[in-house]
């Protein structure tokens, strides 16, 4: 490919390159056997310009593919209250308290840490909650 400066897009291997001019060094000038040392440096600082150029393409496509693995939630049996906590935008304490005072139905599981069994909320109630919202307090429920 020719580019608009009369220069081809291909290595010197003769395969065309993605990034033309980045795997190509570019020769200082030399002056009296000497290497000019402005022209080192403003060869440096394009070299430098070029680098940083592809280093913000790059961070730009890692992030858009983070945002894209991490926005698709997975949807799992059943959820902690921490996990409950992080979809509904809620803090971690309040599920707990939901879960206590019966505001949502959870059960108790062994968590594996310590002695006291870790909450835990189905799939199908975390809908319920996002559709629906919490269920009566049990003062509410006891008077009815």
């Amino acid at each position: 490919m020719i580019t608009s400066h009369g220069k081809s897009d291909v290595s010197r291997s003769g395969q065309q390159t993605l990034f033309p001019g980045v795997n190509e060094p570019k020769q200082p000038q030399k002056r009296r056997g000497q290497l000019d040392t402005l022209a080192i440096a403003e060869l440096l600082r394009e070299e430098l310009g070029d680098i940083s150029a592809r280093m913000a393409q790059l961070e730009a496509a890692i992030a858009e593919l983070h945002s894209a693995f991490s926005s698709k939630n997975v949807v799992k049996d059943f959820y902690t209250t921490a996990e409950i906590a992080r979809i509904l935008g809620k803090a971690k304490f309040t599920v707990r308290e939901w879960c206590r005072n019966e505001r949502i139905r959870a059960e108790r599981g062994i968590s594996g840490r310590g002695v006291d069994p870790e909450w835990r909320i189905s799939h199908a109630e975390l809908q319920r909650i996002q559709n629906e919202g919490l269920l009566p307090s049990a003062a509410t429920r006891r008077r009815a």
